[in-house]
């Protein structure tokens, strides 16, 4: 994927994701809260396009539907 395109998906996605906070469509997730989960992935190469993927990929799923995807991923490890 050429940089243009990565630098679209972020800026894209920064925008959907501060809708949803302005919009209180994520509880307790705030402005800062994104930014530190961002954070996260300074030090990988394209770490805030890689970041926004996953955010994207996830932000239709509850509470619920994580943890429950989490433990099923748990399980099949074991």
């Amino acid at each position: 994927m050429e940089l243009q395109e990565k630098v679209f998906c972020v800026d894209s996605s920064r925008e959907f994701f501060e809708f949803l906070i302005d919009t209180r469509q994520w509880s307790g997730f705030g402005m800062q809260e994104l930014n530190d989960w961002l954070s996260n992935f300074n030090d990988i190469e394209n770490g805030e396009y890689i970041a926004c993927k996953i955010l994207n990929e996830t932000v239709g799923y509850s509470d619920k539907d994580i943890v429950g995807i989490k433990e099923w991923k748990i399980y099949l490890k074991h």
